[in-house]
């Protein structure tokens, strides 16, 4: 799982300062903000990952995000300035590249990199990549000497301990820290194993962690009157959740799949009081339809007829429910469209996923879900520490982050001025008014 994010000269952040992710992240604050830009950092490393082309150390224009250039992206677009992507992750299962003679359940893995840019060739690099390990105190840093042959040292904190340091070529994406091979230069190295680890499990384990991250964005597409069901079972329901539909119809295939996706996105449904059920319909071969049945009337119609509410929420329910353990969501204003009722059962269902080992990170500006979230942690259904809740603003130097800690009554600690106070100023105005149009009488 993802336990932080720090960010240097992207966007509008000078510095984020490091960002703690808990199981359940909740980021808030004004429009324009900055909060969006945590979410691109993510998607932008999630896109590098997936690319094919090993030369691009940064994709910033793909799938998930485009970004444009390094003059869009440096901060004050200034490009003289270096750009920092810092990530943590915490991996609980041993993987195939770990050290034989170590153990690193539960440690914290920090990978952070420096981007330089090159004005003459526009080639975004990366000038300086450090590595730690909470469990091993010792730091791996590749430091760029030129276009061709980049630095490796591996240092510890114990000085009994043999430090390292070769040269290896540059090039790769902006997480790898291998090159061309070592091993003449540290054929009789003590910590053999944890320098293979180094220079390649670690960006294999990086890998997997950007591998397991789903994203889901503001506006989701509007439903359609009938569906292909294609021959790929969708992996996600898509940025904008276009996959949806065909996502539900493969889990209507299987009595296994009806059962714990189906089932579970028909009863939160039910529970957000949007619908009672939705029902996969065969109209041909590989053709259907989205039936919606209303949950008060009992009425079943094609999802294209039904409330525009339906579209916006249904990939917000169907997307936890059809991933496994292990998996990171990302979810931007899951509230759209949603009576304030139903903003409150979302709270649950955030919840009750995470109990099923998934982790979310929720761009929102729903003060119901936040404050069904902070009874939920004063009702013991969530621990404190498992929450994290940013408020994202602008401040003299870029924008700023300030966590928000949730004490074990559910309350926010360190609120800023202002904070959710719209509703109790408009009761203030409205007892004014209502007093001096008394007065007037």
């Amino acid at each position: 799982m993802l336990t932080a994010i720090r960010l240097k000269n992207f966007r509008s952040f000078s510095d984020s300062g490091r960002v703690r992710l808990g199981k359940l992240t909740v980021l808030l604050g004004p429009n324009s903000s900055g909060k969006t830009s945590l979410i691109h950092a993510l998607r932008v490393a999630r896109q590098t990952v997936d690319s094919r082309d090993q030369r691009v150390s940064l994709v910033l224009q793909g799938k998930y995000v485009d970004l444009g250039t390094y003059s869009d992206l440096a901060y004050q677009h200034d490009t003289s300035l270096p750009l920092t992507i810092e990530v943590a992750w915490r991996e609980r299962a041993r993987g195939p590249f770990r050290p034989r003679r170590t153990t690193f359940d539960l440690s914290e893995t920090v990978l952070s990199v420096e981007f330089n840019y090159n004005r003459k060739t526009w080639e975004t690099y990366p000038f300086l990549q450090s590595f730690t390990n909470s469990h091993q105190d010792f730091s791996a840093v590749k430091s760029r000497t030129n276009k061709r042959y980049s630095r490796f040292s591996l240092t510890f904190k114990d000085e009994t301990k043999d430090s390292l340091d070769f040269v290896t070529s540059t090039g790769g994406k902006f997480y790898d820290f291998g090159g061309f091979p070592y091993r003449s230069s540290a054929r009789e190295y003590s910590e053999e194993d944890l320098l293979d680890w180094i220079l390649y499990g670690m960006p294999y384990e990086f890998e997997q962690q950007m591998e397991r991250i789903y994203f889901l964005g503001p506006i989701r597409g509007e439903s359609e009157r009938s569906y292909s069901g294609g021959v790929e079972s969708p992996q996600d329901v898509g940025l904008r959740g276009e996959t949806t539909a065909g996502a539900l119809w493969w889990a209507s295939r299987r009595a296994e799949t009806r059962r714990t996706v189906l089932n579970n996105v028909n009863n939160w449904l039910k529970r957000l009081g949007v619908a009672h059920e939705v029902n996969v319909q065969r109209i041909q071969a590989t053709d259907f339809r989205l039936n919606v049945v209303d949950v008060d009337t009992g009425i079943e119609s094609n999802i294209s007829d039904v409330g525009f509410g339906i579209s916006q929420v249904l990939p917000v329910i169907v997307l936890p429910c059809m991933l496994g353990e292990g998996a990171t969501i990302i979810i931007e204003q899951p509230e759209i469209h949603l009576h304030p009722a139903s903003q409150l059962e979302l709270a649950d269902f955030l919840v009750e996923m995470m109990k099923e080992g998934k982790q979310f990170v929720i761009e929102t500006h729903s003060e119901h879900l936040l404050r069904r979230l902070q009874t939920l942690v004063a009702e013991e259904e969530v621990e404190p520490s498992d929450v994290a809740i940013h408020y994202v603003d602008e401040g003299p130097d870029g924008t700023e982050v300030s966590e928000l800690p949730v004490t074990g009554e559910g309350l926010l600690e360190n609120l800023p001025r202002g904070f959710f106070e719209q509703g109790a100023e408009e009761v203030f105005r409205r007892a004014q008014a209502s007093l001096e149009r008394a007065n007037s009488r």
